[in-house]
């Protein structure tokens, strides 16, 4: 399998897709420390097409495109790996045919229920749509697309509306309750996609790789599509498990029973990762007994973490090792040479950034090996 990744980050997906013997076509990355990361670690490019100043939406946009550049301008010009940089001037016509599988993670801050909400009319989320458009121009079998739970309300759920009419090719209405976790949508003809979505949580998604998942709560809409072939994407995503075939003429959207393990029941601990703000209470009344916490670290708060010894209870942020552990990164894997430094002056910050902004490692092998078993 080769698959071509846009907005790619720090490359969850080759990290996940490596070791099944899947190979990257091309890479797509704009920021600088992200880009340091690629060539440092995949062999990839400097940007091909960096994004332009010249098409800044303001000054403050203009002046980070214009820093964004030289930064970029400073790693190799080729690589073993081409960086195409911005992904919506890739040519993807000339590319027809060498690509299977299309993947990205496009920005999320105009749908996450944390931002203003703009939706597809943000100058960020608006790349689903070109996500589609580059996947039909590349001619790919695959789409692997991956979002916040946020987008499937965004705008009263017509972004992710436009999302799915882009992909099957007719148009699809929002649901009368909304959209649910989980759903289907069927292509008509079969030079349009078909698939599903499937909101995943990266702790409780187990492969060989990770037989106990990661200890993270991160839920993230998932979307498979399959070129000309609704019910091959389904069964990616729905495990062969049975599911309602009284499809609608638009959209078919069920809630279907969890793919995975359910969590192990909490246990008593002395020593764990997690984060329950009310243990802080039960510790100030001097209960000096064991606690059952649930071993999960939730994202944000500063990216603290708490830490029981014995009747001890502290707080601390976390390090950038442990955020990598917690996407499913090799550690140190964000630990590179920077800014004319060696990897041992590599700044905290970047490294946070990047995995905060990534896929998780876990979910995209287990996607990946789907699709395998599928193709198969």
């Amino acid at each position: 399998m080769r698959y071509g990744s846009v907005c790619s980050g720090v490359e969850a997906a080759s990290l996940a897709w490596g070791p099944l013997g899947w190979e990257p076509a091309f890479f797509s990355e704009v920021e600088p420390f992200p880009c340091a990361v690629l060539h440092h670690r995949f062999g990839a490019s400097r940007p091909v097409y960096p994004l332009d100043p010249a098409e800044a939406h303001n000054d403050a946009d203009r002046r980070m495109r214009l820093n964004w550049k030289g930064k970029n301008e400073l790693l190799p010009e080729k690589g073993k790996i081409t960086n195409y940089g911005d992904f919506t001037k890739i040519q993807g016509e000339r590319l027809r045919g060498t690509v299977d599988l299309l993947v990205g993670g496009t920005p999320c801050q105009d749908l996450s229920t944390m931002g203003k909400r703009a939706g597809f009319a943000g100058l960020r989320s608006c790349l689903a749509t070109s996500f589609v458009e580059l996947a039909y121009k590349l001619g790919v079998r695959w789409i692997v697309w991956e979002n916040v739970p946020g987008a499937l309300s965004s705008n009263g759920g017509r972004d992710f509306a436009v999302f799915l009419s882009m992909l099957c090719g007719y148009e699809i209405g929002v649901p009368d309750d909304g959209w649910k976790n989980s759903g289907i949508i069927e292509n008509l003809s079969p030079d349009r996609f078909g698939g599903g979505w499937r909101v995943l949580d990266a702790q409780f998604t187990r492969t060989p790789r990770f037989p106990r998942a990661i200890p993270h709560r991160r839920r993230r809409v998932i979307f498979v599509g399959c070129f000309g072939n609704w019910t091959r994407a389904a069964k990616v995503l729905f495990h062969g498990e049975s599911f309602n075939r009284n499809l609608a003429k638009n959209v078919t959207n069920n809630n279907y029973p969890s793919l995975f393990t359910s969590p192990e029941k909490s246990r008593r601990i002395k020593t764990s990762y997690g984060f329950d703000y009310s243990l802080k209470s039960t510790f100030a009344r001097g209960n000096r007994a064991e606690y059952e916490l649930c071993p999960t670290l939730l994202a944000g708060h500063n990216a603290q973490m708490l830490v029981i010894d014995g009747s001890t209870a502290t707080f601390r942020h976390q390090t950038p090792v442990e955020c990598e552990r917690l996407m499913g990164f090799p550690d140190n894997h964000t630990r590179i040479p920077w800014n004319g430094r060696p990897a041992e002056w590599c700044p905290d910050g970047p490294r946070y950034k990047a995995c905060g902004n990534s896929m998780c490692v876990n979910v995209m092998e287990w996607i990946g090996r789907r699709i395998e078993e599928v193709d198969r």
